[in-house]
């Protein structure tokens, strides 16, 4: 596979709301260097990026602002989610990069950078600033435009403004983009906008609307421009601050309710109305379009602090009282600091987010608050005890393990169900994969237009969502939907009939025989019978099947998936699997297996339950989303570290913790296996041999990896355990008999070494890579081994500790000797990005300095910024080195 084969990379949009007409002359060459483009609020500066970009498509952009419900406004004004996009954009990678490596790379490959919008950082993020002013001036041999309002802070580039549109320009834009063609008109408007480009945008939306062009005098400004709105003070200026208390929006019925006054509700009404060129309204949600009319509010409206601190009051009291309606948009507003503490501690409680969890289905909304959080505690060292930070870091963890991206059957069946039970657009308030499902199917016909016509031809994740939301929207067609054998059989030969394919056409041949067949039908006695008893698969069936094109895998499948189909589609009355009990009972009899089929038997559910009109425990969902979704849950790589000590201070026994161990796996589809390994050798020979005695290891089919246990404790193991163990290794490698020696490496120092080599000489395997010091032996004995094991060159590898801004286990001996403090090593993550990444780097320090700062050691390691940029590091070791931290630092008496 090459990179032009791999899926396109998640970036940024840089796509403005509004669309760009081609008018301004644009230069013929950039020259090397910043050049710095001025322009008052709204001239047309982002728009007239795209325009350059026309004349110079390889151009990379950045923009600090695209859209006023854009999800990422907050996201694009961080330093280091610019240093990110830039990388992909550089580099068509997302590797982590250091901005003097990228600085370097654009150099050499002569890029031309457009920053846009860099004002926004000053108003909204002015801690940020100082950073992306000391990147750009790292840009002089670089072609770079920077395009801004006048900052306050004073630069040092060359700079040059931005114009209005002369006349011509003016006309060609009325024309094109509003279809103003009256002469007369367009002269009046130029009158009075003398070609400023948001002054032309607003005069031409009031003459289409009213169709009449007001008389006004010139506006020399945009704020002269809203001046002419209202009268200042007035009740609907009043009413109009509520949109500048945040920079988001607000939905209709928020704005009644902050309002709560029929005549200020009315005059804001029909000011939007009247006005709706000024904001962006997105099904029930609305914000101001352009951010000069936020600014106008904030610095002019005579009443715009009365409004903000009504509206405060009633958000933080939504937030504190566990309500979800403002969680995604905290981030966008501004609060005092007593609130940030009291948010913070309540929901570091496990029963408060328990309590959240269940009150809401808006899962992306929860996720974006504890991500609020997150950057909000970094700032408010000590104001958590020891389980406050362990709690939050768990319940982070949890937020965070499933955005619901691919749920696309489970999020299109809740937003059914939402819409027949209380509304969907009341419901949910953030901006993520839920809400951007509920856009798709609002505006079905546009989504599948621009994918049909090749617009987002590579964009395989819309394709994706498209087929599945069809895919559960025409379900319930199968009823009436009559398949014969001979269609079956026409749909095996197709030439691109892939197994994918031949699985659902055979389900779907089942399903139709099982509603309109009889005795008559190929294959109904034997499908009945499978019905009757899942394990009686006719014989001469799948002969019959697999001589006409399927694999016997295939055959298997299409019978488990039509039976599941049946149940779906509501027969089998009260023995329906989906109307047995509540959701709940489902969820928690399914946990058992994969996190992935939980999803979706859940959505099953819901889709039986749809189509039946009936209400169920919808928050029992929450279940469902607070597992991770798919394979390796990283969240629980420690918890082997977490259950031993939890053990030691008696609040766990040996069984519960292996148990939960055992469970976690099975949720995973087994990736954990290494951790329940780690465990296992943390414990030792007395847990191995309880095991052993109660049969675990009676097949191979257990949750250890056999072979990466210590030496001693594979001496445990009677010799038929270990002969079956081997058969199960060698089977792995049949193929190319070729055998790695780090899978049997442990063996080697075992009491088992030579039984191990006598299986491997006897069938004839080639050991890969051995140890110098067994080399002689595999001679000995005439096994086949190819090159040697490396030995550690420690002259040639040189390391200076801590250049790369990580800590690896060789700084161990660096940090004794430069004796640094415990608070400075606790900031760093590892090359992994994995913060807290090693407890016993604090053996190397006085016990009595670990218990006098092992609040702010935890802390700090919380927030360990990852090398190469300015990423909070990952918590996944969290959940087991902070017990483990804690029960080193103190240990039971």
């Amino acid at each position: 596979m090459t990179i032009d084969e791999l899926p396109e990379l998640i970036q940024l949009s840089s796509d403005l709301d509004n669309h760009t007409v081609l008018l301004r002359k644009v230069p013929d060459e950039i020259k090397k260097g910043i050049t710095y483009i001025e322009g008052k609020p709204g001239v047309g500066k982002s728009h007239y990026v795209t325009e350059i970009c026309n004349k110079f498509p390889e151009a990379i952009v950045y923009r600090f602002w695209v859209d006023s419900q854009d999800i990422n406004r907050n996201l694009r004004l961080q330093y280091s989610t610019f240093i990110k996009e830039l990388g992909i954009k550089v580099y068509g990678t997302p590797k982590k990069v250091h901005e003097n490596e990228l600085i370097s790379t654009m150099k050499e490959t002569d890029k031309l950078l457009f920053i846009d919008g860099l004002d926004h950082v000053e108003n909204y993020m002015p801690l940020e600033l100082d950073k992306f002013i000391a990147f750009i001036e790292k840009l002089n041999e670089i072609r770079t435009v920077v395009l801004s309002r006048p900052l306050r802070k004073k630069v040092n580039w060359k700079t040059t403004s931005l114009s209005d549109w002369s006349y011509e320009e003016q006309r060609i834009y009325l024309e094109l983009e509003h279809n103003i063609l009256d002469s007369d008109v367009q002269s009046k408007i130029y009158e009075m906008a003398a070609g400023y480009p948001i002054i032309t945008y607003y005069l031409a939306e009031e003459y289409k609307q009213t169709d009449v062009m007001p008389e006004r005098k010139p506006i020399v400004g945009v704020n002269e421009y809203y001046d002419s709105l209202f009268i200042n003070g007035d009740s609907i200026s009043s009413s109009i601050s509520v949109f500048a208390v945040g920079n988001c929006f607000f939905t209709v019925k928020e704005l009644e309710n902050i309002l709560d006054d029929p005549e200020l509700l009315d005059g804001a009404n029909k000011f939007i109305a009247s006005h709706r060129y000024l904001f962006k309204i997105e099904a029930n949600r609305m914000s101001l379009m352009h951010d000069s009319f936020n600014t106008y509010i904030r610095a002019k409206v005579k009443t715009y602090g009365y409004c903000k601190g009504k509206t405060l009051e009633l958000i933080m009291t939504s937030l504190l009282s566990g309500s979800s309606e403002y969680m995604s948009r905290m981030k966008y507003i501004e609060f005092d600091e007593e609130f940030y503490q009291k948010i913070l501690v309540k929901y570091a409680d496990t029963e408060n987010f328990k309590n959240l969890m269940l009150s809401t289905c808006d899962y992306n909304s929860i996720q974006d608050f504890y991500s609020e959080l997150q950057l909000l505690l970094e700032g408010r060292k000590g104001l958590f005890d020891i389980y406050q930070y362990y709690s939050f870091a768990l319940l982070y963890e949890v937020a965070m393990r499933n955005s619901l991206d691919g749920c696309t059957n489970l999020v299109y069946q809740l937003l059914l169900y939402l819409r027949n039970h209380g509304g969907i657009e009341d419901n949910i308030f953030s901006s993520g994969y839920v809400w951007k499902t509920y856009l798709m199917c609002r505006n079905w016909e546009d989504t599948v237009e621009k994918y049909n016509s090749g617009k987002r031809k590579n964009n395989t994740q819309l394709f994706d969502m498209v087929e599945a939301i069809s895919d559960e929207d025409m379900f319930y067609d199968k009823i009436e939907r009559k398949v014969s054998y001979e269609e079956l059989c026409l749909k095996v030969q197709e030439r691109e009939s892939y197994a994918l394919t031949k699985k659902a056409a055979l389900a779907d041949y089942f399903v139709s025989i099982w509603q309109y067949g009889n005795e008559k039908s190929k294959f109904y006695n034997e499908f009945n019978r499978f019905i009757i008893n899942e394990n009686d698969i006719d014989k001469e069936m799948c002969e019959e099947l697999i001589q006409l094109g399927f694999e016997k895998y295939l055959i298997d499948s299409g019978l488990l998936s039509a039976r599941y189909q049946l149940h779906e589609l509501g027969y089998f009355s009260n023995k329906n699997m989906f109307r047995q009990g509540k959701l709940e009972k489902l969820i928690r009899d399914n946990v058992k297996y994969r996190s992935f089929e939980v999803t979706n038997v859940a959505a099953s559910y819901l889709k039986l339950a749809n189509y039946e009109k009936r209400e169920i425990d919808i928050s029992s969902l929450a279940y469902v989303w607070s597992m991770y979704y798919e394979h390796k849950d990283a969240s629980l790589l420690t918890i082997d570290e977490a259950l031993i000590a939890f053990e030691a201070t008696n609040q766990l026994s040996e069984e519960l913790s292996f148990d939960i161990l055992v469970r976690a796996m099975k949720q995973d589809d087994g990736q954990l296996k290494h951790v329940a390994t780690d465990y296992t050798n943390k414990k030792g020979k007395n847990f191995v041999n309880k095991l052993i005695s109660n049969q675990y290891f009676a097949t191979v089919k257990h949750d250890i990896w056999f072979w990466d246990l210590e030496s001693d404790l594979l001496d445990c193991f009677p010799r038929e355990v270990v002969a079956r163990e081997l058969t199960e290794l060698l089977s792995v490698y049949f193929q190319t008999k070729d055998i790695e020696y780090r899978d049997i490496i442990n063996a080697m120092y075992s009491g088992y070494k030579n039984f191990v080599l006598s299986g491997i000489e006897y069938y004839g395997y080639t050991i890969i890579s051995p140890d110098m010091n067994i080399i002689p032996l595999l001679k000995e004995r005439n096994i086949n081994f190819i090159g040697a094991a490396k030995e550690d060159n420690k002259e040639a590898d040189v390391r200076i500790s801590f250049n790369d801004g990580y800590i690896k286990k060789e700084d161990f001996s660096y940090i004794k000797e430069q004796n640094m403090d415990c608070l400075a090593v606790s900031q760093y993550a590892d090359g992994w990005y994995l913060a807290l990444p090693f407890v016993d780097v604090f053996d190397l320090y006085n016990p009595s300095d670990i218990k006098k700062n092992y609040l702010e050691i935890i802390h700090n390691a919380m927030f360990a910024k990852v090398s190469k940029g300015n990423y909070i590091a990952y918590w996944f070791n969290l959940i087991g080195n902070i017990p483990l931290l804690i029960y080193s630092t103190f240990p039971p008496a």
